[in-house]
């Protein structure tokens, strides 16, 4: 903890500190936005992924990779899983069951805590499995299973008892063609606002993607050799080559608008290629964002897994590479990134705001403290700084481009030495929620 006798030298030299801030001509629309919508920022309070790393979950989840076990924070841990075999996320088929209360401690259990029992209900899945995705699909409130095998997928409904009926041929139209390598990634998730799961699936076959259209009760249907289904086949978007063959798919709301985007690791032809960022907009379409909203990158990548990894309310990516180092993309809708603290030197706070709706203005209140803590203020979000040991900077107008910077000088005093820097900003947005950017640290040095 930070001695609160350092307050007062921070406090003095932040408050009587120049900001140096850009401003932009006018206000407007933030319809102009030119900055990408993720980056790739140095986090050195992230772990760094091996390569050969070829699977990711994220969420107190597991990162499966070519080396021995490791832990990172008692959350993650890395294993060797080779290329081709199932790798499972078991999420949504906890189904209920009678419990009996033990009086005894909790500590004397010594049984092992899974085990694989006779499960008649369950469907017995083919050999040659690739992938799998649970979601309510006939929106009886229970969770089907949806399952790729070498060569076609299978639908499994589930009949409310905890037992499956396969309904394939029923439900999901026949493919043309046969895949080489199986149904690589299946995505179930709301794409186009029906309140019931539209199916993705991603074969090595053409076309490599299926999308098919939930009609609210279960039975699919899909437009060959296109992305996206009617509605508005004007903005049906066809995939671009049949190289982009890919193997995972993530599904979230990564430009904050409300309508659920995708995310595509492309490896599943083990050729370097550009993983892809599809945009909904909102009416049935998707538009390939890629371009202007990812960072460049040309790898093999086997997964992506999507989650808010630093807290600041929005979905980042990380892509897990078999060859090369494996990459975090930090979204950038609501964002802080700062330079290293310095004795006597400035220290900088990138602000963005990107992404989301069109917006009148943009404005941060820019926030830094010698301590940490964690004060709930909804619907902001969590004020991740001590507000005793907390120095308020002036608000900062966040240009069109989406990104500003204030800049503050660290004292020289070098007992203040080692001693940590924590930073934070509350963004203003009209007409949007306002809310808390993520928090960043880092220890005073005279380098």
């Amino acid at each position: 903890m930070v001695s609160r006798g350092i307050v007062p030298i921070l406090a003095a030299r932040c408050l009587s500190a120049a900001c140096s801030v850009t401003l932009p001509a006018q206000v407007g629309s933030r319809e102009a936005k030119t900055g990408p919508l993720f980056a790739e920022l140095e986090t050195r309070g992230l772990p760094h992924l091996e390569e050969r790393t070829f699977d990711l979950a994220l969420g107190g989840c597991r990162a499966a990779s070519r080396s021995r076990p490791r832990r990172y924070d008692g959350r993650i841990v890395s294993r060797w899983i080779p290329h081709g075999m199932l790798a499972v996320t078991l999420a949504a088929l906890c189904l209920p069951a009678s419990v009996t209360a033990q009086p005894e401690s909790a500590e004397a259990h010594t049984g092992p805590l899974f085990a694989e029992l006779e499960t008649r209900g369950l469907p017995r899945l083919e050999q040659g499995t690739w992938s799998l995705a649970f979601g309510d699909v006939d929106g009886d409130g229970d969770a089907d299973l949806v399952a790729g095998h070498d060569t076609h997928e299978r639908l499994y409904v589930n009949r409310g008892d905890g037992t499956f009926a396969d309904e394939t041929s029923r439900r999901i139209p026949r493919s043309s063609g046969s895949s080489l390598f199986g149904i690589l990634a299946i995505a179930l998730a709301d794409l186009d606002g029906d309140a019931d799961p539209v199916l993705v699936l991603s074969a090595s076959r053409n076309p490599t993607i299926r999308m098919l259209q939930n009609d609210g009760s279960g039975f699919y249907s899909d437009t060959p050799g296109r992305f996206s289904p009617p509605p508005d086949l004007s903005r049906v978007v066809a995939w671009p080559a049949q190289r982009q063959c890919p193997s995972s798919i993530a599904t979230g709301d990564f430009d904050g608008d409300g309508d659920v985007d995708l995310a595509f690791a492309n490896g599943g032809y083990g050729i370097r290629e550009q993983n892809r960022l599809y945009l909904n907009d909102g009416r049935g379409g998707f538009v390939d964002a890629t371009a202007v909203e990812l960072p460049v990158d040309h790898d093999v990548t086997d997964a992506v897994a999507t989650g808010d990894l630093d807290g600041d309310g929005d979905l980042d990516l990380v892509f897990a590479n078999r060859w090369g180092a494996s990459r975090l993309y930090l979204n950038l809708t609501r964002h802080l990134d700062t330079t290293r603290a310095r004795l006597g030197q400035p220290f900088h706070l990138d602000i963005y705001a990107r992404g989301g709706p069109p917006r009148l203005f943009d404005v941060a209140v820019p926030m830094v403290a010698a301590g940490p803590a964690q004060v709930q203020l909804p619907p902001w979000g969590t004020l991740g700084l001590d507000p005793t040991q907390m120095v308020t900077l002036p608000p900062v107008l966040i240009p069109p481009g989406g990104r500003a910077t204030t800049t503050v000088v660290m004292p020289k005093a070098r007992r203040l030495l080692g001693a940590s820097v924590y930073a934070q900003a509350l963004l203003v947005q009209f007409p949007a929620p306002v809310g808390f950017t993520n928090q960043t640290s880092d220890a005073l040095t005279n380098l």
